[in-house]
Parts: C-alpha cells; sequence; structure tokens
C-alpha cells in the first residue's frame, strides 16, 4: 500500500515558496527560497525553476496575450532528501532575462517622451504579471509536486 501511496503522491512531498519571493527588474534578478515539506522519507532527483512573464494588451474583443520564459534552469541535487521531521529550505537567487517591449525602450531612452508613452500603455491596457513555477521530481513517484506564485515586481 505504501508504494502505492508513493507513486500517486499521497502523504507525499508538498512543495511552496516563501513569502519573501521577489522579482526585481531593476538588477533582472528573482531571489526567494523554495520550502518542500513531506510526511514520508523522500528523494529529491531533480528541481526545474521558471519564470514567466505573461504581457497582455488591448480590452475584450482585441485582448492579445504573450508568455516570455525569463529564467529557465533544472537542478540536479545530490542526496537532497526530505523527511517528515523538518522541511527543507532551498534559498535561491538568479538572474533573469531583460524582457522589454519597443515602448518601454523608447521610454527609457527619451525622457520627454515618457509621459505620452504612459498615456499610451493606459489606453492600450497594457499589463505585465509575473510568475515563478518549481517542479520536483521525487525518486519512485509518478507524480510531479508542482507550486506557482504570482510575483510582484519591485521597480
Amino acid at each position: 500500500m505504501s508504494r502505492i501511496k508513493k507513486f500517486f503522491g499521497i502523504e507525499g512531498v508538498k512543495v511552496s515558496f516563501s513569502e519573501e519571493t521577489t522579482i526585481n527588474l531593476k538588477e533582472n534578478k528573482v531571489s526567494g527560497e523554495l520550502v518542500i515539506k513531506s510526511k514520508a522519507p523522500s528523494i529529491i532527483t531533480s528541481i526545474v525553476f521558471k519564470v514567466i512573464e505573461q504581457y497582455q494588451r488591448g480590452s475584450k474583443e482585441e485582448l492579445r496575450s504573450s508568455e516570455f520564459v525569463l529564467f529557465h534552469k533544472t537542478i540536479f541535487p545530490k542526496n537532497l532528501t526530505v523527511t517528515q521531521e523538518k522541511s527543507l529550505e532551498i534559498p535561491f537567487n538568479y538572474k533573469i532575462l531583460s524582457n522589454k517591449s519597443e515602448m518601454d525602450l523608447l521610454e527609457e531612452r527619451h525622457k520627454i517622451l515618457s509621459p505620452f508613452i504612459g498615456i499610451a500603455k493606459k489606453l492600450y491596457s497594457v499589463k505585465s504579471t509575473y510568475l515563478i513555477t518549481a517542479t520536483l521530481q521525487i525518486e519512485g513517484s509518478g507524480i510531479q509536486p508542482f507550486t506557482k506564485k504570482v510575483l510582484i515586481p519591485i521597480k
């Protein structure tokens, strides 16, 4: 019975991001902690981090959306075991890609046009949402624990 529970992830590994996880767009960095808990001893074979920007523009009928991967990394830890007694807290601090639209670049280069570009962004309902995800591969498990968090950017 315990082998079936482990395969389906029942009473297995749970993963989340700490509240301090942030994205700094000025320094192009994402940092925080990945918190891993388990009710049964488990061995983590890999961790996949992704940072995604969801870029939306337009409204209702003309709404367009794009996704850009700003960071993608797979980590293969050696002998990373999580037990019932303690949770693992894995700190991270990664450099991400700078992904600026033509409007943002124009706004940076020409300070005089900055207010007009801000108005244009409001008119076209331009909005970016940043997400961070983590997927774990657990030895002997068919289910991959997964977590996602919306990040509020520091500018």
